[in-house]
């Protein structure tokens, strides 16, 4: 209990510094005047006439109130809101007491300059210049008012100078409270200021200390750049090529064209004999030849080439283990699978085909030299393998993502075509026909012949006007995602053929027409889901308002009756079945 006293009446800390510093002269702020005016309201209404204790009563009781709720806020980290409170309180409070009290009062005029103090300190300029602009308004208005006798004041001067000194001495002591807070306020911002500066002076030898340190850094960072310069002009051309290659298999999404493409492309750029590009099958056992670029390598695809991953070859070695390896001598190399399709290779490198940290298969390169692939080719091409590896497996999810869309545009066709054949019966309405100046509904749909079928097919129907007084007709579709839900059909004795304008409007019209009226019936769903669950949202805060029984079940009937358009409703109580009753 103890604890939890002290820990209510202790300020706040939070670690904003700025909202730190106002919750703390906020605390001393408002509990002091808490405690001020739990002091003062015996002493005022002492000091004061009879007339004045009411009023008094009246204006100091709900303003300790809003303090007390002000200062529960700042505790809960609300500073800012807290702070507005404070001040529209003491604004209310000190404007009332100018309002009401005589001319001659000091204190309802120091008033004003205690609240211009803590707005300043509180809260930000654009507040401090408003209140000003407020007070400079609101006196006016109370001078125009006094002067025509429209405002009297309700508290009168006090007859008694003792009193009156109390009076004046209350005010006096907020005023320099006031002050006395505002100067320690400015004195912390001071301090900090200044300790931010020293921190910056420190930070700044730091930094110039640091820059030295790294101009010293970069000085032999240089030397050392000067003697790597040629490996790193090698690894920039291979880098370069790599970038080409990239740029010319991430344009291909067709899997069965992109993995030719790729061998035949690094063969080309980096000279190697035979490229061939192996993936794991499904079942996670063998790694599949499915692309090279070799006539051996062709032959080997004929047969369906396959290795098992982790027993056989370099490829079998990459695939089981996700690690690259090379060979600068096959001959000389145990893990070597002696290929007979390939009989010039003298050297061969294996990379890894991630995905996600999952090995999908390998690039296989061999060359007719031997020594032609060094360490630093394994960091150079590994780059390369994992260029591969993303254009395969966007290949791979462009195939899954386009054979999924196509399953949602046919799911979504059906959805459009189920509601709006749900709307067409629910708002009986088959279109509307404006003829002669006057439109009306459609009953139902009308026959529109050949041109009609034309266009609920999805294609637009056009026809010439004739000698026998046939009008010219216009057909277009109105489509909604490429499903075809209504018809805009156009005749005309005015002129003999449509115009390629005329058809271009005709089709901006309908294709417009189906967004809105999709807009519409989407509204008319969300609106009429809205109404229902408001519906249920209603009765059931009315039912959950009652504890008895029969309150709640009288309240359930009328109240779903009256949703349902006065439908007769009944809810019965029925006690469940005992176990012996249910086995008979």
């Amino acid at each position: 209990m103890l604890r939890q006293l002290r820990q209510i009446l202790s300020a706040p800390t939070f670690e904003d510094e700025e909202k730190n510093r106002v919750a703390g002269l906020l605390y001393l702020v408002l509990r002091f005047v808490i405690v001020a005016m739990f002091a003062a309201l015996p002493i005022l209404a002492f000091s004061t006439t009879a007339e004045n204790v009411l009023p008094l009563v009246y204006v100091i009781v709900p303003y300790l109130i809003v303090n007390i709720v002000a200062y529960s806020l700042m505790r809960n980290g609300r500073v800012q809101l807290a702070s507005y409170i404070f001040i529209i309180i003491n604004g209310i409070a000190i404007f009332a007491a100018y309002a009401v009290s005589p001319q001659e009062s000091i204190g309802s005029a120091i008033g004003f300059l205690i609240l211009i103090a803590f707005t300043t300190l509180l809260l930000d300029a654009r507040a401090v210049a408003r209140l000003i602009t407020a007070i400079v308004l609101f006196t006016l208005i109370i001078a125009v008012g006094r002067v025509n006798g429209w405002i009297t004041p309700i508290f009168t001067q006090s007859a008694d100078a003792i009193a009156e000194w109390i009076s004046t001495t209350i005010v006096y002591v907020l005023t320099g409270v006031g002050l006395i807070l505002s100067s320690q306020s400015l004195y912390r911002a001071l301090t900090q200021a200044r300790t931010s500066a020293q921190e910056a002076r420190k930070s700044n030898q730091e930094l110039t200390e640091l820059r030295d340190a790294l101009e010293r850094r970069v000085d032999e960072r240089t030397a050392e750049l000067t003697v790597t310069s040629r490996q790193n002009e090698k690894r920039a051309r291979d880098l370069e090529t790599i970038n080409e290659i990239s740029q010319a298999i991430s344009t291909e999404q067709n899997m069965d064209k992109l993995l030719p493409l790729i061998t035949n492309v690094v063969s080309e750029r980096f000279g190697f004999y035979h490229v061939g590009i192996f993936l794991n099958d499904p079942s996670g056992q063998y790694a599949v030849l499915a692309a090279a670029n070799s006539a051996g390598g062709q032959k080997m695809l004929r047969r369906q080439h396959q290795l098992r991953i982790g027993a056989v070859g370099i490829v079998g070695y990459v695939t089981g283990t996700g690690t690259p390896r090379f060979a600068i001598d096959v001959g000389a190399d145990a893990v070597y699978f002696n290929n007979p399709d390939l009989p010039e290779t003298r050297s061969e490198m294996a990379l890894p085909l991630k995905v996600a940290g999952k090995v999908i298969g390998a690039l296989d390169v061999q060359s007719t030299e031997s020594a032609a692939i060094s360490n630093d080719d394994i960091a150079t091409l590994s780059i390369l393998a994992g260029q591969v590896s993303i254009a395969i497996e966007n290949a791979r999810l462009y195939e899954t993502t386009r054979h999924s869309l196509e399953q949602t545009e046919a799911a979504y066709r059906q959805y459009v075509q189920n509601e709006w054949l749900h709307l067409a019966r629910e708002e009986r309405l088959s279109g509307f026909r404006y003829s002669g100046g006057n439109s009306a509904p459609l009953e139902a749909p009308l026959d529109l012949g050949e041109a009609g079928r034309v266009a609920e097919a999805g294609s637009i129907h056009q026809s010439d006007a004739d000698e026998s007084g046939k009008p010219a007709q216009l057909a277009i579709p109105v489509k909604l995602r490429d499903q075809v839900i209504g018809v805009l059909h156009v005749t005309t004795q005015q002129k003999e053929r449509w115009t390629d304008d005329d058809i271009d409007i005709a089709e901006s019209v309908a294709e417009h027409l189906g967004l809105a009226i999709e807009n519409a019936r989407l509204f008319l769903t969300s609106a009429n889901r809205a109404a229902r669950e408001r519906i249920v949202s209603d009765i059931s805060s009315r039912i959950s308002g009652n504890i008895h029984m029969k309150n709640i079940l009288q309240v359930a009937a009328q109240e779903l009756s009256q949703a349902l358009n006065g439908s007769d409703v009944l809810i019965q109580i029925q006690p469940p079945k005992q176990t012996s009753e249910v086995e008979e």
